[in-house]
């Protein structure tokens, strides 16, 4: 509006280009039909790269001046309708730039909320992961402790089974020499026994012969002889008793030994049932680290 007043009152004005020529002659013409008559416009501006037919045709030659008369003027209330529509369609567009401004800032604003929820979602997600990571460590603790535990006890019951195993050892050793000993006392005693009996019975004899008359010596012989049978039923007896404790005592000895050893048996069975649990854990609890 100012170029505009200023065109005016100088009547003479530099046109930059082709477009802004016609534009503003026909303003002018708009305004004061009279305005235009005389008037002058340099061209020296306007750009050069349209067709200078185009120019010659219209009356404009760089360097040179050209005057317009009234005979635009009906033309000028055509332009004139144009540009209030133009105006009317920058309006509407300035409308909706300014509707698209308030759905920009509404869009902007949702985004920052949804940016703000998404960070609070990320924060309670890295919570809950790290309450969970910390669980888990727990878990791993307390299943590393109990394995360690596992251990230690599956190692104990393996030192106590040695142990047994070398206490049932020396007990066969000691039962195996106390057999021994007593084979050799027995034997030892039945015959210094037997040596005592026949050496009292032969002299009581010999003496009881020496005293007596015959008949009663025989008497006496048949007498012995009667005492000799019934020692050796007697000594029969006693060895057959004898031999009956030994055969008892055997049986005992091996009853325990089968009994001890069913008892190891089953120890061993027990600390490697442990040990497989043992190592079934470890490797569920690896694995489930790894995950």
């Amino acid at each position: 509006m100012l170029a505009f007043l200023a065109m005016r009152k100088s009547q003479t004005f530099e046109v930059k280009s082709k477009q802004l020529h016609s534009f503003l002659h026909l303003a002018l013409m708009a305004a004061n039909p009279q305005s235009t008559q005389g008037t002058t416009y340099v061209g020296t501006s306007y750009d050069d790269s349209t067709d200078e037919e185009e120019h010659e045709q219209q009356g404009i030659t760089p360097g040179n001046t050209m005057k317009y008369t009234s005979e635009d003027q009906c033309k000028a209330y055509h332009v004139m309708a144009q540009i209030e529509v133009a105006r009317q369609s920058m309006e509407d567009l300035l409308l909706q730039d300014s509707e698209a401004v308030k759905v920009t800032r509404s869009l902007q604003t949702e985004s920052e909320r949804l940016e703000a929820d998404q960070k609070a979602f990320e924060a309670k997600t890295n919570n809950e992961f790290a309450e969970v990571l910390h669980q888990n460590r727990q878990i791993h603790d307390l299943e590393t402790r109990a394995l360690h535990d596992a251990e230690q006890k599956v190692e104990r019951m393996r030192l106590n089974l040695e142990r047994m195993r070398s206490n049932l050892k020396r007990l066969e050793a000691d039962h195996k020499e106390q057999e021994d000993i007593m084979k050799r006392t027995k034997r030892h005693q039945m015959e210094e026994f037997r040596h005592r009996h026949r050496h009292i019975a032969t002299k009581m004899a010999d003496t009881k012969r020496k005293r007596l008359p015959t008949l009663e010596g025989r008497q006496m012989e048949l007498h012995d002889k009667k005492c000799m049978v019934d020692e050796m039923v007697g000594k029969w007896k006693f060895d057959y008793c004898v031999d009956q404790c030994t055969q008892t005592y055997n049986a005992f000895h091996a009853l325990q030994r089968h009994v001890t050893s069913q008892c190891l048996l089953s120890y061993s069975l027990v600390i490697c049932t442990c040990a497989a649990l043992a190592s079934s854990t470890r490797s569920n609890s690896f694995s489930a680290i790894s995950m």
